[in-house]
């Protein structure tokens, strides 16, 4: 179960951070510290569609499996905003720090994960799965 907290973290804090590192029409999440052995499960909320050819703007659509988590009255809805309008996603859970040093809580990024995971199990939505070397789990040439 932490690894898959690890994953959904990663993403929430990415896309609170507003940043995303993205190479042509594919993107990569690196799982730091992962446990040798361990299973790790990546699952796709959110669509990217890049504007003028420029991977570093564009708008996100909500994946179909996820409407119902991310919508008003869904559990996702009290940690992340999407905005169909302009197609972008907020984080507007709790945060910590001030100004620019502003970022998602652990602890509501902890309990925004576990919500999640319970929601894709309970729903029978696929990941990707990799178990993990030495230390890091890379997924590679995921969608956008």
């Amino acid at each position: 179960m932490k690894k898959l907290f690890a994953v959904l973290m990663a993403l929430t804090l990415v896309l609170s951070m507003g940043t995303i590192a993205l190479a042509a029409d594919t993107g990569t999440i690196t799982i730091s510290n992962a446990v040798k052995g361990e299973d790790y499960t990546v699952y796709k909320m959110f669509d990217f569609e890049a504007v003028g050819g420029d991977a570093t703007k564009g708008r996100y659509t909500v994946v179909a499996d996820w409407a119902a988590f991310i919508a008003e009255g869904g559990e996702g809805a009290a940690y992340l905003a999407y905005n169909a309008d302009n197609g972008t996603i907020e984080w507007i859970g709790a945060t910590t720090g001030e100004g620019s040093n502003k970022v998602a809580d652990p602890v509501a990024v902890a309990e925004l994960a576990k919500k999640a995971v319970a929601y894709a199990r309970g729903n029978s939505i696929a990941g990707t799965k990799k178990t993990a070397g030495e230390g890091t789990v890379e997924f590679t040439g995921l969608d956008l």
